[in-house]
Order: structure tokens, then C-alpha cells, then sequence
């Protein structure tokens, strides 16, 4: 993998994922996020985006439940006390529902988001917007971002979201159902468990 966007020139990456260990790396990550689990986060996510209603209360449990799951409570007061986070929350989901999966529509509401709720990372915008779009957008924390050799840029994210969906089509193309999100989990295992 060629990244041309890091920060001292371009940056030269092997990451090995076999498709089949896609199903293990994923499992592997689910363990070791456990609470709430992925399964209720999406469940969560994905009635709120069909909801016509972001109640305050709302927003700020799935908030704050995403920040737990993420392990990264650190800021969350700060930008729980954002009095517009859930109309901008919405407006970042419907950015993503309208541009039909596309890296640039994911990067541009995760950047969005970003911009408008202070104290909130790339890292944890992501995971935010995945839950409530796991088929449309992956997380994009530090882990990846630093071994891949990636800048914490709209362009970098849109580049790794890009790279995911063609692993994923390979996956289809072989008879898998995984979503973009089980891929960029496998990702992030596989970087963890073995640093470049």
C-alpha cells in the first residue's frame, strides 16, 4: 500500500490480511470491546438514523456508549455539552445516507462533525458516524493512522475508507457478508497484533 499523504513524503506499507481471518480478527476485536457490544451500538445506530426524532437524551446515551465502547471517555463531557450535537449528529448521517457510501461523502461528514462539536478527534467522529453507518464508514483511529503512515486528513481517510471497500468487494466476490466495518476491524487487528 502507497500512501501518499503522510507527513514526510510518502509511505510505504505491507499489511498481509487473508481474507479468511477477516471472520477471527473481527471476533478478536469484538472481544476486546465489549461494553455496550457492537451488535447493540449498531442496533442503536441504526434506529436512530430511521428515526424522525434525535432527542437530547437520546444522542447523548448512544454519544457516550460509543465513547465507553471506544475506551475514550476522556472528552466526552466537553463534547457532550455541545448544545447542538444531536441536530449536527443528524445532519452528518443524512450527509452519509445522501452520498451513497462514497469515501469523500464518509470523510466529509466525519470532517464536518469534527469542525462543529468541539474537543471531538477524527478517531472518535468515526466511530460515532460507523455505528450509525456500518456499511458506510470506518474508524479511523490512531492506531491505523500511525502504522499506516496516514495523516489525520479528509483525503488519508478517504484513501484507507477506499482501500477497505475494495477488500470488501474481494471478500463478496468470494462469498462473504461482511459489512465495510468488519473489514476495517480485521485492519485494525492485524495492526495491533502485529506493528509494522
Amino acid at each position: 500500500m502507497l500512501c501518499g499523504d503522510a507527513k514526510s513524503g510518502f509511505t510505504f506499507v505491507q499489511v498481509k490480511l487473508e481474507l479468511s481471518e477477516v471472520k477471527d480478527l473481527v471476533a478478536q476485536r469484538d472481544a476486546s470491546f465489549t461494553k455496550p457490544d457492537r451488535a447493540t451500538l449498531e442496533e442503536r445506530g441504526c434506529a436512530l438514523c430511521k428515526s424522525d426524532s434525535w432527542s437530547a437524551p437520546q444522542v447523548h446515551q448512544f454519544v457516550e456508549d460509543v465513547f465507553r465502547w471506544g475506551k475514550g471517555t476522556r472528552n466526552l463531557t466537553r463534547v457532550l455539552k455541545c448544545s447542538e450535537l444531536p441536530t449536527i449528529l443528524r445532519e452528518c448521517s443524512h450527509a452519509i445516507s445522501h452520498g451513497g457510501g462514497t469515501p469523500e461523502a464518509a470523510a466529509s461528514a466525519i470532517w464536518l462533525l469534527v469542525s462543529r462539536v468541539p474537543q471531538l478527534g477524527a478517531s472518535f467522529a468515526s466511530k460515532l458516524l460507523r455505528f450509525l453507518h456500518p456499511d458506510d464508514v470506518v474508524i479511523f483511529d490512531s492506531i491505523i493512522r500511525l502504522r499506516l503512515g496516514l495523516d489525520e486528513t479528509e483525503k488519508a481517510y478517504a484513501f484507507f475508507h477506499a482501500s477497505c471497500r475494495t477488500i470488501q468487494a474481494s471478500l463478496i466476490e468470494k462469498g462473504a457478508t461482511h459489512v465495510l466495518s468488519d473489514v476495517e476491524a480485521a485492519v485494525y487487528m492485524k495492526l495491533r497484533k502485529n506493528p509494522i
